[in-house]
């Protein structure tokens, strides 16, 4: 399991979740599985979150790993500054073996597509750690496609 902290602006989480008003926002947060959610004097939420470090695959019904937890776990800005904080579910750090290990997996798993004029790639974005390497390539274009699957239903 896996702990997140992070603190948003209401008007962020209004935009974000859809909703408008403390209450919206107070009740939106509260349904989300996992969530705990307390709104501070200074129109701030702290949002606290517990989930897996895997999830399943709505395409392919494999567990994958949650690569957004490196993000967090690169981040060496102080914890004030950060968006948000990442750690154990019992409150501790994630230990620095346990981050060792999985920039080493990642590293071993990565494979670097030889881009050529007019090619594109189509992934599952829930399965796939995908990273963008620097490019000096002004022309280069990454271009972001969603699909929404209604819950249960089959990709």
């Amino acid at each position: 399991m896996r702990a997140i902290h992070s603190r948003w602006d209401e008007a962020f989480l209004e935009r974000r979740l859809g909703v408008a008003g403390q209450a919206a926002v107070g009740a939106a947060l509260a349904a989300r599985p996992g969530v705990r959610a307390v709104r501070g004097d200074d129109d701030r939420w702290d949002v606290h979150l517990t989930a897996p470090v895997t999830r399943r695959s709505p395409f392919s019904q494999v567990d994958a790993f949650v690569n957004s937890l490196l993000i967090a776990l690169h981040d060496q800005r102080p914890r004030a500054e950060r968006a948000y904080t990442l750690q154990l579910d019992d409150g501790r750090d994630v230990p620095g073996e346990v981050v060792a290990t999985l920039v080493e997996l990642t590293a071993a798993h990565t494979v670097l597509l030889g881009w050529q004029a007019g090619d594109y790639a189509v992934v599952d974005n829930a399965r796939l750690l995908h990273g963008r390497r620097p490019t000096d390539d002004a022309a280069r274009r990454i271009v972001n496609m969603h699909v929404a699957i209604a819950p249960g239903a089959r990709p």
